[in-house]
């Protein structure tokens, strides 16, 4: 599946949405009628590409697939509940 969702949204309204993975999006940058905007794609925080009018960008589910291994207990929820110290002691006391 897709799942698209908005980064900043302004409203509560706007929802992540979900699709099939068999879907072709396509974002089509519009000209800019005299706006000086200028349009950013980043991708995983790693790739940076201006897109300027008339570009457009095509996503669609990549032709290969892979495995991800899981080393129980290991697990977001847990490295989080680790790390972060929920539900229990606090990692660091001040003095007093």
């Amino acid at each position: 599946a897709f799942v698209v969702t908005p980064i900043c949204p302004h409203t509560l309204s706007v929802r992540p949405m979900v699709d099939d993975a068999e879907s072709l999006f396509r974002l089509d940058i519009p000209p800019q009628h005299g706006s000086q905007q200028i349009v950013q794609l980043v991708i995983d925080g790693q790739l940076n590409r201006q897109l300027f009018p008339g570009d457009y960008l095509e996503i669609e589910k990549a032709p290969v697939s892979f495995k991800i291994a899981r080393l129980p207990p290991q697990n977001f929820y847990h490295t989080l509940h680790r790390k972060l110290g929920w539900g229990g002691q606090p990692r660091y006391r001040q003095s007093k």
